[in-house]
């Protein structure tokens, strides 16, 4: 059984995971084997495409900047006093709201309330949905992570399943067609035929052509 251990504090995470909170430190418990490797790979290929983007944080909300976001929505007011940046400021009131039903501070979307996903929880939530989808590909989990959540990437999708080895090994492997060769073995043996629609310009009553070629030797006639 592997162990991963994440600081959640303001997190909650939904699933079928059994987890277990001992003050600040959220465990959550896989009995899956490759976990960790899937775990692994995975956020390789997230930290690889968060690299590329021209302004990450704001695309890709990580733990720091999720707890920066909500300490700013609950100062009322920006400027050099509360020491946070008037656009920035306007940026977090403009998409997000704290949601405290829970007794926790949870960052939820302003728009319809789902809640945010930071990238440390990107893997527990993809593969909490894809079990739940019956191993379902990206449209499938596409739709049922928008049903609860938001602030992912599409391309996370695709990573996850590029690195769920039972996928993987489950998708079927396509062999190329192979075409086989026409062979004639003499004259008149196989024969290769055209017919040609004149009926739009028609030669007084023949209206069609009939092209013939014999395979083996080439020879083209016509009637």
């Amino acid at each position: 059984m592997s162990m991963e251990s994440n600081l959640l504090a303001n997190i909650i995470i939904d699933g079928n995971h059994s987890i277990m909170k001992d003050v600040d430190e959220v465990v959550v418990s896989d009995s899956n084997d490759y976990s960790c490797k899937e775990e692994e790979t995975f956020y390789s290929k997230v930290y690889a495409y968060k690299e590329k983007l021209k302004n990450p944080e704001k695309v890709m909300i990580s733990l720091s900047f999720y707890d920066k976001i909500i300490v700013v929505l609950q100062k009322p007011n920006d400027g050099k006093k509360t020491g946070i940046d008037a656009k920035f400021h306007c940026w977090c009131k403009k998409h997000f709201k704290i949601d405290i039903t829970s007794g926790s501070h949870i960052l939820c979307l302003l728009k319809d309330g789902r809640r945010v996903v930071v990238i440390e929880s990107y893997y527990t939530i993809l593969k909490n949905i894809h079990e739940k989808t019956g191993h379902g590909g990206r449209d499938k989990m596409r739709y049922e992570f928008n049903q609860h959540y938001y602030w992912l990437p599409s391309q996370m999708i695709d990573c996850f399943l590029q690195c769920c080895i039972s996928c993987q090994v489950r998708k079927s492997i396509k062999n190329p067609v192979v075409s086989t060769a026409i062979i004639s073995i003499g004259f008149m043996t196989r024969l290769q035929m055209d017919l040609i629609d004149l009926r739009t310009r028609p030669d007084k009553d023949f209206q069609w052509i009939l092209h013939c070629r014999d395979h083996y030797s080439k020879y083209s006639w016509a009637f």
